[in-house]
């Protein structure tokens, strides 16, 4: 999915008097991208075009954007359902071996993503025990597994030298 097309779709619906400017920077895109994806949904009739005035245009969705949006809100909602059921299997499995060896799970979880609060509730739900890091430099002198959910921090793991990590699949 297009995250930038959800989230304009999901702005346009809530405000639709927004400027292409004003779209940019909710979005946290650029100008050009913005307008690029204004022309699409246009192109498409997801969206209608309404001109105050020579230099002003308000966005509105029109069926078929609203359809669409609709849609993706289905696709997202499954795609999470299908991604928390594979994170319960494999914390379930981290969870056995980490009974074997009588230690708790560590698990690195950067500050401010969105996903970490999914993979805390699952943690508490599924009553396993662990601890959680917020910093690569906590784990400098980590003997025990360490579990990181967020494949993009792979690289930076790589350049610290840290031993005992498991990058599992992002969610």
């Amino acid at each position: 999915m297009n995250q930038d097309l959800y989230n304009l779709l999901n702005i346009l619906k809530i405000n639709p008097n927004l400027s292409q400017r004003e779209l940019s920077q909710r979005l946290n895109i650029s100008l050009g991208k913005t307008n690029s994806l204004l022309k699409k949904l246009l192109s498409e009739k997801k969206i209608k075009i309404v001109e105050i005035d020579s230099r002003t245009k308000r966005y509105y969705l029109e069926e078929e954007g609203e359809n669409l949006r609709s849609d993706l809100i289905l696709n997202s909602i499954e795609e999470a359902y299908y991604l928390i059921e594979k994170l319960k299997i494999k914390l379930k499995i981290i969870k056995k071996l980490n009974s074997i060896l009588k230690t708790s799970i560590n698990i690195l979880l950067p500050k401010n993503n969105p996903t970490n609060s999914v993979i805390l509730h699952i943690l508490n739900s599924e009553n396993i025990n662990y601890r959680f890091f917020e910093n690569i430099e906590d784990l400098k002198n980590m003997n025990k597994p360490i579990y990181i959910f967020h494949s993009n921090l792979k690289e930076e793991l790589k350049s610290k030298n840290l031993k005992y990590i498991n990058i599992l699949e992002e969610i």
